[in-house]
This record gives structure tokens, C-alpha cells and sequence, in this order.
């Protein structure tokens, strides 16, 4: 359900009855959105109410007029009658206030004109001594907070108006999530019912949060606060006889800039910042854990969502996320180094990992402080499936992000199993471990400090590859067949039938196999030296298969993204 007319406040239901002499006017300003007991008012109540929305109205048409007659303006900032006229509004409103203390339209401008007039300590103020309705006071509380950049402040206040509001206020906020979807899950969201939207958001907001490090998620309050100022704006709009509809709320809803609060004050041709893309692709969004780190591209020029946070920009953080086998449970290492990374410079980083598996529940945290040059978390876990956040976070020099889905891959019928592929910075220290333990393979332990921290590599360089095999024991194997292929990501087959056609260049295929003895014990792993090859600068595949005789074989892949070779040649 879309609304088409800006609701007002429960006061306003009983003036239409008491005075409908002035119905014309006040038409449209119904009850607040999902209010559905309204207070008993007076006469003089409706006539102050009146008197305060017909100064208003004065005050929109002066700005209207005032803004035609001009033959040049600045539409960046506010016009000079905005500047002169709206403190007097303000106080015309407080003045209200002191006799209508319960009166969520007025408590609602009281806040917005503060906020629009950058008055951001008395819009806090005014929202904190709100007595109106509690969902819509918290609601104008996170949206003072938020404006004022308390994010901690503006999302329990946010938390708190959602569990106040009505359930009918509830399901039309959340309609207007879908503005931001785009796929299967905008189909999804928009088949399901109320209570089925309210768990679709949920889980939404948590892909979307920019930070799982930080306490709160400023992401949901940006939407929050846009909600918030489109009720206060339509209502202002309703005092013109406008209405509000699918198309406001969607240009509002998403983009925002510049003037998603400010409507009539401000013109709409200030030049937008880059912004980000928070709310996953309908790929991320259905399937989280099957994501990787380039399906969440946060600078896409994206159609459906543009926001501008604190950070005026956030890089991406290269790292190394491999789950590997313990019985029932799974050993994560996650590695990132940072001595090459624009943030290495920062005096102080808030640098961690965050594993979760949904909205609810209690999420995995590992946080590192202090300017490390290489953050590593190796622990155990119970469930073999998460959603990565490896994040670094720098008060002045921005921050970095890579998110992701990570999972063991699934073992064979007969119980054949793999972990992902990592690769190693090579050195001759790692040629004596890979040649020192051929009966029971090499440790994890052994090569961990060897760990490179980052999946972007160039073209050339000379790696080492480590893997563990599952389940060799229980099939008595003596010998087993092993291959590595690097593949580029896009090498489907009309790209291999042109090549075979001579319709392209040569392949970006690079392929070794082989076959050695099974070591003994349950775990087996094994280092391999491997030079990278010489192909097209891009993201490829490092794919790993291992078979035994009469067995399907287990397989188990990487990202990564080969780069040219430098001056320097290889690093």
C-alpha cells in the first residue's frame, strides 16, 4: 500500500469534526499514520492548531514567491527569506508547543525546522521533551540524533519508535524498503505479507550494515531519518494541497540528496556526492553466503540506492578467508595485511572480524587496536557456513571494508573432502616444510605465519598453494590424482568454442595434474610451488579437484585477481 496523502496528527481528526468551516484548508491532515485513538480537543485547542499551520502555509507561499521572482539564485543554499523567516516560524511553533505540549505536527516541526535550520543541540532538546506519541517522538529523536551524527543515539532511538509503532504504521515504513531492491528478493519482498516484510527487512539491514564491527547501523538510520522527514514534508506539502506519492517516496527513499528534508527550501540541482551502495544485489541478498567479496562493489553507480556517510570513502580490504575441517566443528583463519593498504598511515585503527550467521543471535567478534601491519584471526567454530566482515575502520582516514560469504565445500557421496585453496608467500623456509613430513602431509600450523593477506596478486609471482584433503582414510586409497587449474572467472563455453574457432586469443587456461601417495590420519595437507601465469590482467578461478580410483572427485575453488607485472616484475 502506497500512501498518497500525508497524514497528520490525532488533534487534527477532532478539528475537522469541531470546525469544518475550516475543513478546506486542513483536508488531508488526517490522524498520524497507524493512530487510531484520538484525543479529546477543545475549540481554542483547534483554533491555536489553526493559527499555527495557517502561519506555516504564509511562510511557504512567501518562499515560493520569493524564490519565482529571483532571476538567479544559489540552489546550493537556502534564499535570504529562509534564513530571515524561518526562526520566526520556529517560534510560532514553540509558542503552539506551550499550549498544545501532546501535538505530534507541531512536535514535528518544532524538530524539523531546527534540523533544517542546523539548530542541531535544540532539535535533541525538543525531541527528548516530546509528549506526543511514543512511536512518533523516538522517531523525531533518531532523526535529531542521526542529523547531529550521534549514530549510537539516533539507533535506539530508532529501535525504540519501531517497537511502539503501530503494526499498520510498521507495514507501510517497511513497504518502502523495496524502493532499494532490485531482483528476486524485490520480488520477494513485495509478494509477502506484513510480518513477512518486517523479517525480510531484518535481514536486509544486517547485509546492509556498513560496519558489523561498530554498535550500531547507521545504514537503517539513514532510512529511518528519510521516513521520518518524508512524513514531515508531505505534511507540508499537504498544507498547499499537494499530495504525496510513489514516485516521492522512491526518490527520497533512495537517493536522498540534496534536499530529502528541506523540499520547497531548497532547490534539487545540488551536485550529489558518490556516495554507496549498502543494501546488497539480489544475489547477495538471497544467498549471502554464497557472496563474494566482488559482488558487494559499495562505489557502483547504483539506480536504486545512494547514501553518504561519515566515511567519505570506503576502500577495499584485501584478505585471505579459509575454513578448514576439525570433526564437527571448523577452524577459521582469516588474514589481512595491511603494510600496503591507504590506511596504513592512520595513527589509530579499529581493525577486526566479525562472523555471523543472520539478524539475530550473537555474531563472532575479533577486534585488533592500534596500527597492526597484519591481522590474523585463527579460531574454532561450531557451524561451517558465516557471512565474513573483515573491516578497518580509521577516525580520520576513512575506512575499508570486504564482506563475503564463506563455507566449507561440500564433501562427496563417499566422503571425499576439501578446504578451500590458500596461498602462500613462497621462500625456501616453506620448500624444507613442503619436503618435511611426507608420511602425515604438512600442518597448518606450519605454514599460517606464511599466509599471504590479500587475493590480489601479479601476474608471475611465485606462490605456494595449501590445501587439506578429508577423508582419504576411510576410502583406503594408496594413490590419489590432484589438479590445479587457473581459469578466468568469464571462460564459459561460447568463450572456449570462439577460442577454438581462432575467433579470440589465446586461452587463460593454465592446468596442472598429478598423481602422489596418500599420506596417513584424517587430515592431509599439502604444499604445492606454482609460479602464476603470465595471462590477462582480471580475476580468475584457482580450482582444485582430487580424486581416487572409483570415486567422484571433491573439488574446492578460490578467487583471486591476477594484475600485470610491474617494472619491477613480479611482487
Amino acid at each position: 500500500m502506497t500512501r498518497t496523502r500525508a497524514k497528520g496528527l490525532p488533534t487534527l481528526a477532532a478539528a475537522l469534526i469541531l470546525l469544518p468551516a475550516v475543513a478546506t484548508d486542513l483536508s488531508g491532515l488526517t490522524a498520524a499514520p497507524g493512530t487510531h485513538e484520538f484525543r479529546p480537543s477543545s475549540p481554542d485547542s483547534v483554533e491555536i492548531l489553526e493559527q499555527v499551520q495557517s502561519r506555516v502555509r504564509t511562510y511557504i507561499r512567501d518562499v515560493g514567491r520569493s524564490r519565482d521572482r529571483r532571476e538567479q539564485w544559489d540552489r546550493y543554499q537556502p534564499i535570504e527569506i529562509v534564513q530571515r523567516e524561518r526562526p520566526r516560524v520556529i517560534e510560532t511553533l514553540d509558542e503552539a508547543a506551550e499550549a498544545l505540549p501532546g501535538d505530534d505536527w507541531i512536535v514535528g516541526h518544532r524538530v524539523g525546522m531546527r534540523v533544517k535550520h542546523e539548530r542541531l543541540d535544540e532539535a535533541v532538546e525538543v525531541a527528548s521533551q516530546c509528549q506526543g506519541s511514543p512511536w512518533w517522538c523516538q522517531a523525531l529523536t533518531g532523526l535529531a540524533y542521526h542529523m547531529r551524527g550521534d549514530s549510537m543515539a539516533a539507533h535506539e532511538a530508532f529501535d525504540r519508535s519501531l517497537e511502539a509503532m503501530p503494526a499498520e504504521v510498521r507495514c507501510e515504513w517497511n513497504e518502502h524498503v523495496r524502493h532499494l531492491l532490485a531482483g528476486g528478493i524485490r520480488g520477494a519482498y513485495g509478494d509477502a505479507d506484513c510480518e513477512g516484510r518486517d523479517r525480510l527487512q531484518e535481514r536486509i539491514w544486517w547485509l546492509a550494515d556498513p560496519f558489523h564491527l561498530l554498535p550500531f547501523n547507521d545504514r537503517r538510520s539513514e532510512h529511518l531519518a528519510r521516513m521520518v522527514g518524508m512524513e514531515l514534508r508531505c505534511q507540508l506539502r499537504d498544507l498547499r494541497g499537494g499530495l504525496c506519492g510513489r514516485p516521492d517516496y522512491f526518490r527520497v527513499v533512495t537517493l536522498g540528496w540534496p534536499d530529502w528534508l528541506w523540499g520547497f527550501e531548497r532547490g534539487d540541482s545540488r551536485p550529489r556526492p558518490p556516495g554507496h551502495r549498502f543494501v546488497p544485489p539480489p544475489g547477495v541478498a538471497m544467498e549471502p553466503f554464497d557472496a563474494d567479496p566482488w559482488d558487494w562493489d559499495l562505489m557502483e553507480e547504483a539506480q536504486f540506492e545512494r547514501v553518504h556517510l561519515s566515511y567519505d570513502l570506503i576502500h577495499d580490504l584485501q584478505q585471505q578467508t579459509t575454513f578448514f575441517r576439525r570433526g564437527d566443528s571448523t577452524r577459521v583463519v582469516v588474514v589481512a595485511d595491511m603494510h600496503q593498504h591507504v590506511l596504513r598511515g592512520a595513527p589509530e585503527l579499529n581493525m577486526g572480524v566479525v562472523l555471523s550467521r543472520g539478524p539475530e543471535g550473537s555474531p563472532v567478534v575479533h577486534r585488533l587496536q592500534g596500527p597492526p601491519q597484519r591481522m590474523v584471526l585463527d579460531t574454532v567454530l561450531p557451524d561451517r557456513e558465516y557471512l565474513v566482515s573483515v573491516e578497518a575502520l580509521a577516525e580520520r582516514s576513512g575506512a575499508a571494508r570486504s564482506r563475503f560469504g564463506s563455507r566449507l565445500p561440500e564433501p562427496t557421496q563417499a566422503g571425499l573432502g576439501l578446504s578451500h585453496p590458500v596461498l602462500l608467500e613462497w621462500s625456501e623456509d616453506l620448500d624444507r616444510v613442503a619436503d618435511g613430513d611426507p608420511v602425515g602431509g604438512v600442518a597448518l600450523d606450519a605454514v599460517l605465519d606464511r599466509i599471504i593477506g590479500s587475493n590480489r596478486l601479479r601476474s608471475g609471482r611465485e606462490v605456494g598453494v595449501f590445501w587439506e584433503t578429508y577423508g582419504l582414510e576411510a576410502l583406503e586409497a594408496e594413490t590419489m590424482e590432484v589438479s590445479l587449474t587457473v581459469r578466468k572467472v568469464d571462460e564459459g563455453r561460447l568463450r572456449r568454442l570462439a577460442r577454438w574457432l581462432r575467433i579470440t586469443g589465446p586461452s587463460q587456461v593454465q592446468s596442472l595434474s598429478w598423481e602422489e601417495l596418500v599420506a596417513e590420519g584424517p587430515v592431509q595437507g599439502r604444499v604445492l610451488r606454482m609460479r602464476l601465469p603470465d595471462v590477462d590482467p582480471g580475476r580468475y578461478l584457482l580450482e582444485l579437484a582430487v580424486t581416487t580410483r572409483g570415486t567422484e572427485p571433491a573439488e574446492a575453488q578460490r578467487k583471486i585477481e591476477i594484475s600485470a607485472i610491474g617494472p619491477s616484475g613480479p611482487s
